[in-house]
């Protein structure tokens, strides 16, 4: 099987490691959709990631339904492909999407913390805080070994690269279909405890084919809501309080555009950033930025040689 990468410019390109799903999430039609999970073949990846490097790519982003379930040839794995990417010769960085918690095993979490052009960045799904939820969601875990696998990253990042900064991000569905209150407060848990960077809410909607499909959708739109609302406050708030641990750090940055005043670009930890200086031609560009303001949303700082 070959997948053709997608380059939207020469310094950037998301390569697709495999296409489809096993997992058949019941509010998910990827499986119906794109058919079973197909792996693109090592060599080829490995291949079209040298020529990226060699003509200036600077930011490799790995795209997949299940990216964490990678199959290669001769038993190689997802984290196998991470290190083998890694070891590429060039300045780039590697990041990917999406994961799924059931396959983010301790092997792929302590190659992310240990490989040099690994963004320090893990986008974790959890989708829901109740354990009942998460079972008629067909997700395969509770919430007690989602915690203990956020744990485990936080402990590889502090044990292989200390003086980084890291950043965690998820996907939460509020509204799934008998979702009480209760239930719903389960995810405000798992959000007050793992102190999110970022995560993307979706109000649950019933797709065709799927087996939610059948649920009774018991949560008014109104109240899903209100839900999303209320977990958009708790996100607020720790986004903040993680954007502020970067002032006065010189960081990395990925320059992506300029808009005739300003650069702006992301940090290895995907974070925004609004660079203030008077230099020219720094799109496409890793640079170094001293950080000296910070929202819940976004970074500013100044560039320079730090």
């Amino acid at each position: 099987m070959s997948i053709k990468p997608k380059y939207n410019n020469k310094y950037q390109a998301y390569v697709p490691i495999m296409t489809g799903c096993n997992n058949f999430c019941s509010y998910c039609v990827v499986p119906y959709a794109r058919g079973r999970e197909i792996s693109r073949r090592t060599e080829e990846i490995i291949s079209e990631i040298k020529d990226l490097a060699k003509n200036g790519c600077k930011h490799v982003m790995l795209l997949g339904q299940n990216v964490n379930s990678y199959k290669g040839e001769n038993g190689i794995n997802f984290s196998k492909l991470l290190k083998k990417i890694n070891a590429i010769p060039g300045k780039f960085w590697i990041s990917f999407i999406s994961s799924h918690p059931k396959d983010f095993d301790d092997e792929l979490i302590e190659t992310i913390a240990k490989c040099k052009k690994v963004c320090e960045w893990v986008h974790l799904p959890v989708q829901a805080g109740s354990d009942e939820i998460i079972r008629k969601m067909n997700r395969h875990y509770t919430q007690k070994q989602y915690l203990a696998k956020i744990a485990k990253i936080r402990k590889a990042f502090k044990r292989y690269k200390p003086d980084a900064i890291y950043s965690l991000s998820s996907d939460i569905i509020v509204g799934f279909p008998g979702e009480t209150r209760k239930q719903f407060l389960e995810s405000a848990k798992v959000m007050e405890k793992v102190k999110y960077d970022m995560v993307f809410f979706g109000q649950f909607s019933p797709r065709p084919g799927t087996a939610a499909w059948k649920m009774k959708d018991s949560v008014s739109r109104k109240e899903k809501a209100r839900r999303e609302n209320f977990l958009n406050e708790i996100l607020a708030k720790t986004a903040l309080t993680n954007n502020r641990k970067y002032i006065g750090k010189t960081v990395e940055v990925l320059v992506e555009k300029h808009d005739g005043r300003n650069y702006f670009g992301k940090t290895r930890t995907m974070k925004n950033v609004k660079i203030i200086t008077s230099r020219k031609n720094l799109v496409g560009k890793i640079i170094k930025a001293k950080i000296e303001k910070a929202s819940a949303w976004n970074l500013e700082g100044r560039y320079g040689n730090f």
